[in-house]
């Protein structure tokens, strides 16, 4: 018979365990817990996780998600190319703008989760680094040798993660490799193992990445902690700069095939050209004078980039074009507000240009003609 001593009433519980939840992201990651992210093969299980290491060492938003707090990050890879990471992690910088920060550590040791010695040596490194949280990329990697399929084992390292976990206030995320299809209207996997069910039984947050048509969903399928169920559509964009170097866009979407972030090079310069004309509103600016102002708030972009953003840059709403000779000049012509003012077509042409000249000159009037009759009928 149960020793009464032992037992709490209901009103005593609550009130030991009435604080609210806190998130390290909200929704997402527990401030301490753990957290896990699982997804086919090649699904951007490791590019998420970088990217979120990325921001919350430098204290960026992820997907226009924000971090509560700012913090190192340690990464456990064991077995992964460390070169491969080490471009990802540099193209992800890069298509931020900034520095690879220092305040994300690797570790490539042998460890078993299920192993004492093993869960010191974590518990130090995470003392040493001061970490805010710990990504296991993959989880697999710290089970006993083919025990990946075992509950007992999977939840034995669970148990000695969330450990240390809470003796630390870490948060950790686990990356799992997972081949079973989850089925939203179902809210669970088909025929999950029972290392798989173990693994999602003892998580805190549980979140599905799923990939179609180059498209990536990240949807949380199990939270224990709220009611929240978020889901966030994004993709991956990479392309080369000026100088041949990768840069990555990590890109939320607000719904399949519609971006509404900075998903190019490109789209980003003429925003930050569009930005220049605005605080030099009404002033004119030839290509060289916008070249020259976006490089002084980004590196430059390739040639074609440019192209394109300038090219976008014309179809604004507010900016007119004006043509003089060979050369274009943009200015910004603000609006009312609620109202679009539109502007009206203003051309310069060159009396001493060649007929050929002209004539290209003439052609881009006419498109430019038609655009505003477009914008002032709404058709």
């Amino acid at each position: 018979m149960a020793d009464q001593k032992e037992l709490i009433s209901a009103a005593d519980f609550i009130e030991t365990h009435k604080e609210p939840t806190k998130w390290l992201l909200e929704g997402l990651l527990p401030e301490v817990g753990i957290a896990a992210i699982s997804g086919a093969s090649n699904s951007g299980k490791s590019w998420v996780g970088l990217e979120m290491a990325i921001d919350l060492a430098n204290g960026e938003p992820f997907l226009r998600q924000h971090f509560n707090e700012t913090g190192a990050v340690l990464i456990l890879s064991q077995g992964d190319n460390l070169q491969a990471i080490a471009e990802r992690i540099m193209a992800l910088c890069r298509g931020k703008w900034f520095e690879v920060p220092k305040e994300i550590y690797f570790d490539q040791s042998l460890m078993d989760f299920s192993d004492s010695t093993s869960v010191e040596a974590f518990r130090g490194m995470v003392q040493r680094t001061g970490c805010r949280m710990v990504i296991i990329d993959n989880f697999r990697q710290y089970l006993p040798r083919m025990a990946e399929y075992s509950g007992y084992w999977v939840g034995r390292c669970l148990r000695n993660l969330r450990e240390v976990s809470a003796g630390e206030g870490i948060c950790s995320l686990i990356l799992q490799q997972n081949e079973g299809s989850f089925e939203p209207k179902e809210g669970r996997y088909r025929r999950p193992g029972r290392g798989v069910s173990a693994l999602f039984g003892q998580s805190d947050v549980v979140m599905d990445l799923s990939m179609n048509d180059g498209k990536r969903t990240l949807a949380v399928v199990k939270n224990r902690l709220s009611e929240k169920q978020m889901r966030l559509r994004f993709g991956i964009f990479s392309e080369d700069d000026e100088s041949g170097e990768e840069l990555s866009h990590m890109i939320l979407l607000e719904e399949p095939g519609v971006v509404t972030h900075q998903t190019r090079i490109a789209e980003h310069a003429k925003l930050q050209m569009k930005r220049f004309l605005i605080a030099h509103k009404g002033e004119r600016f030839g290509r060289k004078d916008l070249i020259e102002a976006l490089g002084a708030v980004m590196p430059l972009p390739r040639q074609r980039n440019l192209d394109e953003a300038f090219a976008e840059l014309g179809k604004d709403l507010y900016v007119t074009v004006v043509y003089k000779g060979k050369e274009k000049f943009y200015s910004w012509q603000d609006g009312s507000f609620g109202y679009k003012e539109q502007p009206e077509a203003e051309w310069e042409l060159d009396p001493n240009a060649d007929p050929l000249e002209m004539a290209n000159q003439l052609e881009e009037m006419g498109r430019e003609a038609v655009r505003l009759a477009r914008q002032a009928t709404g058709k």
